[in-house]
């Protein structure tokens, strides 16, 4: 994954060089840790003038140690948006991953807001979405009630709008804050 670094960071510097819209990044899994990964390393060439162009960030059950995502936030500073996190605890896919490296829980399975406090992240809980598929590790975009709030993500994030909490929690038909 992390050799891809470089040529994700060129690909967003390329976008946006060719474009005059922001980029809106939306990453799954292993995704998740290679996004941050390219965010941090242009956030150390000090480029704020790319990273003011990321509109948004979604991170979709993020493979990535919490600590390590902690700082990868604290490196790359302040973004146009929070990133915004897809949590489950029902994930089978990350406890299994934290199981065979013989680590900690990932940050996609994180069990509260209390675990990234003091960043700029919101945290959308779909745990009370899972239909046992997939190990429950693409619940975010096989759940309409996940879809329909990353959509809303997406418009807020076009609009330069942010109303959402530090914590939501998605149950059914329900959204819980």
């Amino acid at each position: 994954m992390l050799f891809a670094r470089d040529d994700l960071v060129e690909t967003i510097r390329e976008v946006v060089r060719h474009s005059n819209e922001r980029v809106f990044l939306l990453a799954h899994s292993m995704g998740a840790q290679l996004t941050m990964e390219a965010l941090r390393q242009i956030a150390l060439t000090g480029d704020r003038a790319l990273l003011d162009r990321v509109a948004g960030v979604v991170l979709i059950s993020p493979d990535i140690d919490p600590d390590l995502f902690r700082d990868q936030v604290e490196t790359v500073g302040k973004l146009q948006a929070p990133i915004f996190v897809f949590v489950s605890r029902e994930d089978w896919a990350l406890g299994f991953a934290s199981w065979i490296t013989v680590s900690k829980e990932r940050l996609g399975g994180i069990t509260s807001g209390e675990q990234v406090a003091g960043l700029d992240v919101r945290v959308v809980d779909v745990s009370g979405l899972e239909d046992g598929r997939d190990m429950n590790h693409a619940t975010a975009f096989t759940s309409a009630a996940a879809v329909g709030v990353l959509r809303g993500l997406i418009d807020e994030a076009n609009a330069g709008g942010n109303p959402f909490p530090a914590y939501i929690a998605l149950t059914g038909d329900k959204v819980n804050r």
